[in-house]
């Protein structure tokens, strides 16, 4: 999903230094609680200083191999209850499961906009139950501690949260009775809701970060960014079209600007043109994942991409190709991140037979 600007909130104060193009800034916890900066907006914090580091280079090499994420579950496509539906693009664009999330217990819940629910499966891939009521216009879920909170229209801002008894609170999300189109939802740890939201083009409505009040019909609380630990990072994807992304990481006192150069290398090392397109991103403690595609071209007019996840935050980078199923084409993949209750980091991805559910390895 390509933005021209995303931010993401955060509290990283940064250390001093960063060794050139093979490191990146490291982060210690100052800043107070995200919740107390609801009245800040995404951007440079007022009063802060700036400053850039120097541009981290990231290589894509489209022949290495995919690291090694372990297989969990399959889940079929098909016209029984327990199965969920694929429709390929026609004259619409290709309907299939856009998100998932893991519960406590372990189990996947999936949306499955192709029979307009929401879908329970134990973690093997056994169904358990449906929910009606979601079509394409449901965009995203997450679980907040044991509440599962689903965007059920994301472009009204309408959500439901389900509790562990089942019971369902919908709400809508707006500031002074303004909605906005939810682009998506982050957790955190600490049993706070996060959204992006977006005006939809030509209409009246939000626009930036919020901490979602569920407790209060879901008003929605402004905020610089999302929350990696204590403090503020911004992710501007402005660039992405030259390969690079760029993250700000502020405090109240700084903000320190860090680009990312990503270079497409083909076959022989031969360096390709093209562009990085982010999908969603994740928090856990204080590092942020975040899945994105590179594509290019090559001379003869062929199209080539992988899809890669960057880490970045208080632990080491990581770069690294993710796993590709081999039944489809990495161009119609769909590919989807979430965290799970254990901390690890799972990852749903289309297959022409169904969608695979896969966990990063510790």
């Amino acid at each position: 999903m390509t933005k021209a600007a995303l931010a993401l909130a955060l509290g990283l104060l940064l250390a001093a230094g960063c060794t050139g193009r093979t490191g990146h800034p490291a982060a210690t916890v100052t800043s107070p609680s995200p919740s107390s900066r609801a009245g800040h907006r995404a951007g440079t914090q007022p009063g802060s200083t700036s400053r850039s580091l120097p541009s981290i280079d990231l290589i894509a090499d489209l022949t290495e191999r995919p690291a090694r994420w372990d297989f969990v579950a399959l889940v079929r496509f098909g016209p029984e209850r327990g199965q969920l539906r694929y429709i390929p693009a026609a004259e619409h664009p290709t309907t299939e499961p856009n998100s998932f999330a893991v519960a406590p217990d372990g189990s996947f819940w999936i949306l499955d906009p192709g029979k307009h629910r929401l879908v329970h499966f134990a973690r093997d891939g056994t169904f358990l139950e449906g929910r009606g009521g979601y079509s394409a216009y449901s965009s995203d879920l997450v679980f907040v501690r044991d509440d599962l909170v689903v965007a059920r229209q994301y472009q009204f801002g309408a959500v439901d949260l389900y509790q562990p008894s089942g019971l369902l609170i919908p709400s809508v999300l707006n500031e002074g009775g303004l909605r906005g189109a939810i682009t998506d939802m982050v957790p955190t740890p600490e049993g706070w809701l996060w959204a992006d939201v977006d005006a939809l083009p030509g209409e009246r409505g939000v626009t930036g970060f919020f901490r979602v009040d569920l407790s209060r019909a879901g008003r929605l609380l402004p905020v610089p960014g999302l929350p990696l630990g204590n403090s503020w990072v911004t992710i501007d994807v402005s660039r992405t079209e030259e390969s690079v992304i760029e993250v700000g990481y502020s405090t109240q006192e700084q903000t320190v600007s860090q680009s990312y150069a990503v270079h497409i290398l083909d076959q022989g090392g031969v360096e390709l043109a093209g562009l990085v397109a982010p999908g969603n991103w994740v928090i856990s403690g204080e590092d942020l994942y975040m899945y994105l595609r590179v594509a290019a071209t090559r001379p003869d007019g062929t199209n080539v991409g992988a899809r890669y996840l960057l880490r970045v935050g208080r632990s080491p980078m990581v770069w690294e190709r993710l796993v590709e199923p081999s039944g489809i084409d990495d161009d119609v993949q769909r590919r989807w991140l979430t965290l799970g209750p254990d901390g690890h980091l799972y990852m749903m991805v289309t297959d022409r037979d169904g969608v695979r559910i896969y966990e990063r390895p510790s």
